[in-house]
């Protein structure tokens, strides 16, 4: 059986709706990032790994303003797939996401 590894990604969080829009309106954004790959150390770490290893990496409800009740929701559809033993890596706004969900 796989060793299972969960990494639940980063994102940004707002106060309020109108910093959350102001934030949009003032993003500028940089097209030639969306042309390339990118060398992602969440994707790349499942070559890394290797075959012993399944890493899932969810995409959390809109990681550009999350929030802890949505994620949650989320996680709590996730965590039926989840194995005993599995390795959970919270990358940034991720971790404090599962310091919370686990406590």
């Amino acid at each position: 059986m796989k060793m299972q590894v969960i990494i639940i990604h980063g994102g940004d969080t707002f106060e309020t709706r109108e910093q959350y829009l102001d934030f949009l309106h003032n993003y500028e954004i940089n097209i030639e990032r969306y042309k390339k790959d990118t060398d992602d150390w969440k994707k790349s770490l499942r070559s890394k790994l290797g075959a012993d290893y399944e890493v899932i990496i969810p995409i959390m409800p809109n990681k550009t303003d999350g929030r802890y009740e949505e994620w949650e929701i989320w996680m709590d559809k996730l965590i039926t797939f989840i194995d005993d033993g599995v390795i959970l890596i919270g990358h940034s706004m991720g971790g404090s996401f599962l310091a919370k969900y686990l406590s």
